[in-house]
């Protein structure tokens, strides 16, 4: 069972992370990801035995899921990734 319970859309960037791994002595640092600022429509669904936090961009590279096991941590997540709040989700029925 997929239920959409919650739902909104934000905007939100994507990219402007710094490299990782090692980078050898006095080498260059490589520049950052490229920003990308894109709409996401960002529900929480409830599953068997717990709830997705998913969103989807424009592309594959702007879409993902994670799962949580109770409502609170889905909707935590949604405000440390996207800065969502209590305040900004419709309840889907």
């Amino acid at each position: 069972m997929y239920r959409v319970i919650r739902e909104t859309h934000v905007e939100h960037t994507f990219g402007g992370e710094v490299a990782s791994g090692w980078i050898p002595p006095h080498a260059a640092a490589p520049p950052r990801t490229p920003e990308r600022r894109v709409r996401v429509q960002v529900v929480i669904a409830e599953v068997e035995g717990g709830y997705i936090l998913e969103w989807q961009g424009p592309t594959a590279h702007e879409s993902g899921d994670h799962w949580y096991s109770e409502l609170p941590y889905a909707e935590h997540a949604a405000e440390e990734l996207f800065g969502i709040t209590s305040e900004d989700w419709s309840c889907a029925a």
